[in-house]
């Protein structure tokens, strides 16, 4: 129906050169889309002759569509996010103990990277020591209280970390 009603407007413009798209079920029942170019050459007002070309784009269809919906869930997790910065920022500016400040972080973390807890310890720049402030797994945390202080060098993420607290880089 929509190449007949294509085939329509392309002798009603005289058979001027168009382009459209259209699109069809297959056998499967899924849809194909095409851009269908026509073309005559006209002489005295008559059509001596014309042609046409049928191409398949579903496969661009498809990209574009997945294009779409990618910006429309990049916009999502990004309005997420600052929802979650901002609640952050409101713990952060608001209290006056750690602890607060700790679970807003965790939160934070399990909304925003694929982790299951975190580790907190602060850096006792005199004695070169890490001190452990605070242990969150799987939204349980966890008495550090016990736990030694700890030499820079015995980081658990290597030397690359112990450079980056000591220079704050």
């Amino acid at each position: 129906p929509k190449n007949i009603e294509y085939l329509r407007a392309f002798i009603r413009s005289g058979y001027r050169m168009m382009d459209a798209e259209s699109f069809e079920h297959d056998r499967s029942g899924e849809p194909r889309f095409f851009l269908n170019n026509l073309v005559g050459i006209v002489e005295n007002g008559k059509l001596l002759r014309a042609w046409g070309v049928q191409r398949d784009i579903t496969e661009r269809k498809k990209a574009e569509e997945a294009v779409r919906e990618a910006d429309h869930r990049a916009v999502l997790e990004y309005e997420r996010l600052l929802d979650r910065i901002g609640s952050l920022a409101q713990a952060l500016g608001t209290s006056r103990d750690l602890i607060p400040i700790f679970r807003a972080l965790y939160e934070f973390s399990i909304a925003s990277t694929p982790c299951f807890g975190i580790f907190v310890s602060l850096l006792d720049d005199a004695r070169k020591l890490r001190v452990a402030v605070y242990a969150n797994i799987e939204g349980e945390e966890i008495d550090v209280s016990k736990l030694p202080m700890l030499p820079l060098a015995q980081s658990p993420a290597g030397s690359p970390h112990t450079r980056a607290v000591t220079s704050g880089q």
